[in-house]
């Protein structure tokens, strides 16, 4: 039975790397009594694939990752679904019946170490793509420090920036380097006001957020993580949709320097911290909203 599940990954654990992470998860299911199914052959290990990695230094209220479960699978299988199955040695009908939603959850809360909060499960069928295929698009918010932008008005700075027909930055990779046009990668922008600090995970201002009976605890983590940001020195702060995945990936640092640019200031990367609230499919749709509840 192949689940999806959302997390959060905030405070000091921006600072642990994408694979230390992982292995992490791993041994957080491992202390759980929920039975996850495995690889075969030699060096078995879980079944697990994270929708997007989130870099180093960034925190997170909407993260996902993949997980197979070896539970019956209370719904309809397709010959595809039973396929992929045997081909991991796993007969449907010989496999316990999957517990609650709830308690999945609630066992990988007690094991999770603090900064780690796992939001919501669901069930999706077995031959839907791996959630890393499905990410488009991506909610964030970048923390500027006071100083940051040398006393100019930031509302005023980012109009500017995006009544920009193109905006091209400079990028290198291992092997190449290239100009690229990040305008039309760029969905919406806004300012974060002090004031709203508490609503910055408000729907009406970026859209869809949240799912179902997890949204109101996510946003609670979203705003208490804002607020903290805040206090260690980051008060300004922009809201950002942002198209991301394996077709067109734009990171939110890249945003920042490019801001920066037009504002005629060198890019620091100590100014700003960043925020990622939440990762979409095509349609604006979160990667659980096509899941099923158990």
């Amino acid at each position: 039975m192949k689940v999806r599940i959302k997390f959060s990954k905030l405070g000091s654990l921006r600072y642990v790397g994408h694979l230390d992470f992982m292995r992490a998860v791993q041994k957080i299911i491992r202390r759980t009594s929920i039975e996850a199914a495995y690889t075969k052959g030699f060096s078995p290990h879980h079944i697990l694939s994270f929708a997007s990695p989130l870099g180093v230094g960034l925190e997170s209220t909407g993260e996902y990752f993949d997980l197979e479960l070896a539970y019956r699978d209370p719904f309809e299988m397709s010959v595809t679904d039973l396929a992929r199955l045997n081909s991991i040695g796993l007969e449907n009908d010989e496999l316990p019946d999957v517990p609650s939603s709830d308690w999945i959850l609630s066992q990988l809360n007690e094991q999770a170490p603090e900064g780690v909060r796992f939001l919501g499960i669901r069930r999706v069928e077995e031959n839907n793509n791996k959630a890393m295929a499905l990410v488009a698009a991506a909610d964030y918010t970048i923390f500027f420090e006071e100083d940051a932008f040398d006393g100019r008005d930031l509302s005023t700075l980012l109009d500017e920036f995006l009544m920009r027909r193109e905006i091209v930055v400079h990028k290198v990779s291992k092997k190449t380097e290239s100009d690229v046009d990040i305008r039309p990668l760029i969905y919406a922008a806004s300012v974060v006001n002090v004031d709203n600090s508490l609503f910055i995970n408000d729907p009406s201002r970026l859209g869809p957020y949240g799912n179902g009976e997890t949204a109101d605890e996510q946003s609670c983590l979203a705003a208490a993580a804002s607020l903290r940001i805040r206090e260690e020195g980051y008060p300004a702060a922009i809201d950002l949709r942002v198209s991301a995945g394996s077709a067109a990936n734009l990171k939110p640092e890249t945003v920042a320097m490019a801001l920066m640019d037009h504002a005629g200031l060198k890019y620091d990367p100590f100014a700003c911290r960043v925020l990622r609230r939440e990762m979409y499919m095509k349609g604006g749709k979160t990667l659980l909203d096509d899941g099923i509840c158990f």
